[in-house]
């Protein structure tokens, strides 16, 4: 899934990880997730090799 990609956004983590986006929030709230990268104020973008190993257990 989005073998080019370096960065997310953050419906493509939620298509990832299968889960919706208010999941996400709140694992990030939670802090067990890595941190967001701020492109703009309504613009934010994960790194694709950090949320992997999230899910890899890392």
């Amino acid at each position: 899934m989005y073998p080019n990609r370096v960065i997310l956004y953050e419906n493509e983590v939620c298509e990832l990880i299968e889960c919706s986006l208010s999941t996400l929030r709140r694992e990030k709230q939670k802090g067990l997730f890595p941190k967001k990268i701020q492109i703009s104020t309504r613009m934010v973008r994960y790194r694709k090799d950090l949320i992997i190993q999230v899910l890899e257990g890392k």
